[in-house]
């Protein structure tokens, strides 16, 4: 065999199990029985989360000292993910008047909280369209703008692994700046693919600019959220997670969909005809991981509203790429694509029905063998 076709079918495999795992995680979120609002530097406040009971011992609106927190939970704050293991415990530091009070906090199961079904669909379909752009781009890209594509929708695809990992502590911190790593390379895979598409329209001096615009914005963005998580885990001054900077973490997608917006500008009819639903379904994409990023509709309304701009954006993007060939991809099938097809849709399938089947059947208090049963079953 070919090593080329060695290496894809690696890649491939991992991404499988990428794809099989972040969408099965979907279904099995657990983590804090509240969200956190971080209001300044040293304050974050608690939110709840609609359909999940807050502990007896908190209120809504109880304010965090986030300095007098431990780090253990100062790391649960920064991450922000609904995938910390439940069952654990950890203490935070709540302002009672001028007097400070230990709350112990318990994970939960978080799939309970209102909206949370047809929101873990909605990203489950966003994950497989995500996962099947990277196989179609790997195996049947001929271009450099498809190999940018491949970049983005692989990087993503196993940053949400990543993020996704029920890990705590050191090993939890790890897993989110390795996904936060990921995600950076997915926003280099992005601009590579829209410049290539671009093409010759751009002068040398003109490429120069662009580049040089997308690394400013993209290292400022990386400084903030590598930086600030990691400065915050060590003293707790939390300035850089506050809604506010959450504008410099995906500031960077910018800079390809507004060269994107120029070109189209002077395409001709038939270029225009190719550009559009990449533009627009670019513009869909980026509007959902601001509003993940920056809540400017409010915490719950932009979260939902961003996961439901997520599967509809990948699919614009498919339509694009095999419809209007905005990248070089050769549809004529070969058995191999088939098989990694075949395996991807099977593995995810049996995966995805038996953690629904085990969620709908166990109760909490299931014993050990009926607990192994029914997924066998």
């Amino acid at each position: 065999m070919h090593r080329r076709y060695g290496l894809l079918i690696l890649l491939t495999a991992a991404v499988v199990l990428a794809v099989t795992y972040a969408s099965v995680r979907t279904f099995q979120p657990s983590g804090m029985p509240f969200s956190i609002n971080v209001v300044n530097a040293h304050t974050a406040v608690i939110v709840p989360i609609p359909g999940i009971p807050l502990p007896k011992a908190l209120e809504p609106g109880d304010r965090v000292d986030l300095a007098a927190t431990p780090q253990a939970t100062r790391i649960v704050i920064s991450r922000f993910t609904q995938f910390d293991p439940a069952g654990r415990a950890y203490e935070f530091a709540i302002r009672r008047g001028r007097a400070i009070v230990t709350v112990p906090v318990t994970n939960v199961d978080t799939s309970t909280g209102t909206g949370a079904q047809w929101s873990e669909w909605a990203f489950l379909c966003f994950t497989v369209l995500l996962g099947g752009i990277a196989l179609l781009a790997s195996w049947r890209g001929r271009d450099q703008a498809a190999a940018g594509l491949a970049l983005w929708a692989i990087a993503f695809v196993f940053g949400l692994a990543a993020s996704s990992l029920p890990l705590d502590g050191r090993l939890g911190l790890s897993a989110q700046l390795g996904a936060a790593v990921l995600y950076l390379l997915a926003r280099v895979g992005f601009y590579i693919m829209v410049e290539s598409m671009v093409g010759t329209a751009l002068s040398h001096r003109n490429r120069t600019f662009w580049r040089a615009s997308f690394l400013l914005i993209l290292g400022a963005g990386a400084v903030a959220k590598l930086g600030g998580v990691l400065v915050f885990v060590a003293t707790g001054w939390a300035e850089f997670l506050r809604p506010q900077y959450g504008f410099f973490w995906p500031a960077s997608y910018l800079v390809p969909v507004v060269l994107l917006f120029a070109n189209y500008r002077h395409a001709d009819g038939a270029q225009r005809l190719r550009l559009r639903w990449m533009l627009w379904s670019s513009v869909v994409f980026v509007t959902s991981i601001f509003l993940d990023n920056t809540p400017l509709l409010g915490f719950w309304v932009s979260t939902i509203t961003s996961t439901l701009l997520l599967p509809i954006a990948m699919a614009g993007f498919l339509y694009a790429v095999l419809r209007h060939r905005v990248v070089d991809i050769s549809v004529v099938l070969n058995r191999a694509l088939v098989y990694a097809a075949t395996t991807s849709l099977v593995l995810g399938l049996f995966a995805l029905l038996e953690s629904l089947i085990e969620r709908t059947t166990l109760g909490h208090g299931a014993g050990l063998l009926l607990e192994l049963a029914v997924p066998l079953g």
